[in-house]
């Protein structure tokens, strides 16, 4: 149970590598935006393929989950200011989790959210202050809420 929470907090660090790297290489992030934004919606395409294709999905399950992320598309285009990856990492928090007995599909998810972590991270990056790129990020603190919270809350792990 211990390697679970690990885990947990390498998938979530790889926003804070993201924003190591936007620092390294400030001059790219302008001109690679487009592909960042692009990177970010192509990994979580594959999470979702994945967790579809791996996964015995119970329709309990997957018809809540379609109904956040068709709420969660709404949202993103009648709000602007809508902290998207709150919400993205809520659901990949319980992705997370629900992967955890399978243990193929628990190493390609842990993988793709960590990837998914350094575009994201290098575009909440905020050159003029550090400090508030740093609270952009933690505004997604709600995986390790979730990821680490479930198993606490159905304790069979």
């Amino acid at each position: 149970m211990i390697n679970y929470f690990i885990v947990s907090f390498l998938v979530y660090s790889g926003l804070f590598i993201g924003l190591i790297l936007a620092f390294i290489a400030k001059e790219e992030i302008k001109p690679g935006r487009k592909y960042f934004v692009f990177l970010k919606k192509m990994v979580l395409s594959l999470v979702i393929v994945f967790l579809f294709v791996l996964h015995k999905l119970d329709y309990i399950i997957v018809l809540p989950a379609l109904a956040i992320v068709l709420v969660y598309f709404y949202k993103v285009r009648v709000n602007k200011g809508f902290n998207e990856d709150f919400l993205i990492y809520l659901i990949l928090g319980a992705i997370f989790y629900s992967s955890y007995k399978n243990t193929n599909l628990f190493v390609i998810e842990s993988s793709l959210m960590f990837l998914y972590g350094f575009p994201t991270g290098t575009l909440l990056v905020d050159f003029k202050s550090k400090w508030r790129s740093v609270f952009e990020i933690l505004k997604s603190v709600g995986f390790l809420f979730v990821s680490c919270g479930l198993p606490f809350l159905f304790s069979n792990l």
